[in-house]
């Protein structure tokens, strides 16, 4: 769940609250069409990207723009928080 706390982004996972930042990775079905389309900041041959969120939106509107991308098949949060094995706490996946 995201939260909004003095103009910062938190995403609350397992009653704690970790700083959002302004990366999420993205699954997307063509890796090569993304490059044109959004802003990346990596990404591998297993179709994951790392998405820099412009400054000019908010996390929600982005991830709302990217929910309507028929190549986008998977969206995670990322945050600063306390180290574990995931990567990140929330995520949203293209239905089949």
């Amino acid at each position: 769940t995201i939260v909004g706390k003095n103009n910062q982004l938190f995403i609350a996972y397992n009653n704690q609250e970790f700083a959002a930042n302004n990366i999420i990775t993205v699954k997307f079905a063509d890796i090569l069409s993304l490059r044109k389309k959004y802003l990346v900041r990596n990404y591998n041959k297993l179709s994951y990207a790392d998405i820099v969120i412009p400054n000019t939106i908010s996390i929600e509107d982005y991830i709302s723009i990217l929910q309507e991308d028929p190549n986008v098949l998977s969206i995670d949060l990322n945050s600063y928080g306390e180290y574990t094995s995931a990567t990140s706490y929330e995520r949203w996946q293209r239905k089949e």
